[in-house]
């Protein structure tokens, strides 16, 4: 089960896990963030892994379809 603090962010997972395992993968392996210092989303490396960063006003405005690509297109970012 997901424990995220967003349940876009949640279903974008198990979107992923559904359909796309590889990517899945790498989502799951990811410290996730919630910051009002991003206007939307992100990701980077650290030496504490990889990070994907949110700002949750942002996620709360899509559509669940839109999260999915959002998430989609940050982990695309990792690969």
């Amino acid at each position: 089960m997901l424990t995220l603090n967003n349940e876009k962010l949640n279903n974008a997972g198990y979107y992923l896990i559904n359909n796309h395992n590889f990517w899945s993968e790498i989502f799951l392996s990811c410290n996730i963030h919630n910051s009002s210092v991003i206007p939307t989303a992100g990701v980077n490396f650290t030496e504490k892994g990889m990070n994907l960063v949110y700002n949750n006003d942002f996620i709360d405005e899509l559509s669940q379809a839109e999260v999915n690509f959002v998430i989609m297109h940050e982990v695309y970012h990792l690969i």
